[in-house]
């Protein structure tokens, strides 16, 4: 097995604010020593504007990988294993979608974590 080391890179670190039906589209890029035999990390915050219902979705390079519904307007740190089968070495995007509630959505915070093969 080869040695691995962890990277990340910060995709976002102000926030992004959305209404109902609005996207935001992150990219990202892997290193050519991606070690692609192990899952990656999506991390982020999301917070919402107030107590009502809120849903949205979250896409790598346009497969959905996480979605919730928010019913309080606490903030919430969140951690998705990302199959390494959904990217590629290269060009990769996140994509986060409000679905439906009113109010607003921020997500903040935004960092992608994944291993490299170690020289």
């Amino acid at each position: 097995m080869s040695q691995t080391l962890a990277d990340y890179q910060v995709l976002l670190d102000s926030g992004s604010t959305l209404s109902e039906n609005g996207e935001k589209e992150l990219e990202f890029t892997l290193p050519e020593d991606f070690y692609g035999n192990s899952s990656l990390v999506l991390a982020y915050m999301v917070s919402p504007s107030s107590g009502s219902a809120k849903e949205y979705e979250v896409d790598i390079n346009d497969t959905v990988v996480d979605s919730a519904t928010l019913s309080s307007s606490e903030p919430r740190s969140m951690l998705e294993m990302i199959d390494a089968g959904l990217v590629n070495v290269g060009r990769n995007t996140v994509q986060f979608r409000f679905e439906n509630g009113g109010g607003e959505l921020t997500f903040h915070d935004v960092a992608i974590w994944y291993q490299r093969v170690a020289e």
